[in-house]
């Protein structure tokens, strides 16, 4: 399509030469100002034309490297089967602490690449409850021990690339807000945290460093570094308590 533009172009400008040397007797220096004036808006033109394809191809691109909007909630490239996620803690050099019962996650997707069940160590079952398109906007887990009718629900915020940006969680006795933050190839590097609930208050920022990937570009291995702030809710109360922690995490991906 460049080609054809860049032909165009010099075909326009050969014609804006021909007909300046045969009409009105105009002279060689005159001749010359027409085609310099010509060859100035044509690079002017190009040079926008450019831009402008950029800016609409760039997110585009972007969009492209997931198959699904259930994939790309969770940073996840290709035609991925399922995948589990374990974590180690550690120190802050990345040895391991102690291992102890921690957290497993799994996902799992049909063909087609969207969800077909989602497993963790609590058992708990998501349930989407509404939907904009191919997006979750909310769902509800139960709460063990009060039934089915007792919920935590989620509510989630996506950006013009369709990355979850914000995620609420409204519980028993807190609510707290996520916000997600992605490298320039769409992968998750940071997430803060904000909760408040029974006179507390709560921070916690998660910060990701990709280790390893597999040949679809998924990782398979990251560090997760945790900071902690908490303290008490009032107008002029600070932070009293200060924490870290580290997370090695190795996530296991089979493909269709």
């Amino acid at each position: 399509m460049k080609k054809k533009f860049y032909l165009l172009a010099i075909i326009a400008l050969t014609a804006s030469v021909f007909t300046s040397c045969s009409s009105n007797g105009k002279s060689s220096n005159e001749e010359s100002a027409v085609v310099d004036s010509n060859t100035v808006q044509q690079a002017v033109v190009e040079e926008t034309v450019k831009e402008t394809v950029e800016e609409a191809t760039e997110p585009e691109t972007l969009q492209n490297r997931f198959l699904t909007q259930d994939l790309r909630m969770y940073n996840l490239f290709g035609k991925v089967k399922n995948y589990k996620i374990n974590e180690v803690t550690t120190d802050s050099l990345q040895n391991p602490e102690y291992e102890p019962f921690e957290p497993n996650f799994s996902f799992e997707y049909d063909a087609d690449g969207h969800f077909k069940k989602y497993v963790s160590y609590y058992t708990e079952k998501k349930y989407v409850t509404k939907m904009d398109g191919d997006k979750i906007i909310e769902t509800k887990e139960p709460i063990e021990d009060f039934g089915d009718d007792v919920f935590v629900v989620h509510e989630y915020a996506y950006d013009a690339n369709g990355f979850v940006k914000t995620e609420n969680v409204f519980g028993l006795e807190s609510v707290s807000t996520s916000e997600y933050t992605y490298n320039e190839g769409g992968e998750l590097v940071k997430v803060l945290i904000k909760e408040e609930g029974e006179g507390s208050r709560y921070e916690e920022e998660q910060q990701f460093i990709i280790l390893e990937r597999d040949a679809n570009k998924n990782w398979t291995k990251r560090f997760k570094k945790i900071y902690i702030k908490e303290g008490d809710i009032c107008d002029t109360c600070q932070f009293t308590d200060f924490s870290a922690k580290y997370k090695l995490q190795t996530r296991t991906i089979n493909y269709w």
